[in-house]
């Protein structure tokens, strides 16, 4: 029964049929559950201390390119090497078929911020493109890194792995 207007209405109603009135307070079955506020993770998937290591591992080859971009003033150019030309990336992935599959001379760059201990990607315009698990960056689109993302240059695949050593851990 509405208390506004007196219509009869079906059992579990909320609002009246007639008069769009309440029916009664919330029942405790439909109430909004209130959640509570969620402590930041100090260590997350994107954290990358001062002194982590990242990892990127070719699927093809399995080789791992260990890199310490925190140690650079700069980003750091992942790419491959070219007999002419004055460009040279930091990273060089020739050695594991970058050529082949598709790797521009000057394909990404990686920067860390020492402010959000985080690393940052970002394509230099590259021929074929890079991803992000499966997602394509624009380029100089600027993309965080996490640990266990999918990197994708052109056709070549590299798992990127973030290993903390014990002083990372405590920062």
């Amino acid at each position: 029964m509405c208390p506004h207007c007196g219509k009869p209405n079906q059992t579990g109603e909320v609002l009246c049929f007639s008069c769009g009135g309440f029916l009664s307070g919330p029942q405790p079955d439909i109430q909004t559950r209130i959640l509570t506020q969620a402590e930041p993770a100090s260590d997350g998937d994107d954290f990358f201390g001062a002194d982590s290591v990242l990892i990127l591992t070719a699927r093809n080859t399995q080789k791992a390119y260990e890199i310490h971009p925190q140690a650079s003033t700069r980003e750091l150019v992942i790419g491959r090497r070219t007999n002419s030309g004055p460009m040279s990336p930091d990273i060089d992935l020739s050695d594991s078929d970058g050529n082949r599959l598709g790797v521009s001379r000057l394909h990404l760059s990686i920067r860390y911020d020492s402010q959000y201990h985080t690393l940052t990607a970002f394509d230099l315009g590259s021929a074929n493109g890079t991803f992000v698990n499966g997602q394509r960056l624009h380029p100089h689109e600027v993309r965080v890194l996490r640990h266990s993302d999918e990197l994708r240059l052109g056709n070549m695949l590299l798992t990127v792995t973030f290993r903390h050593n014990a002083m990372s851990e405590q920062a």
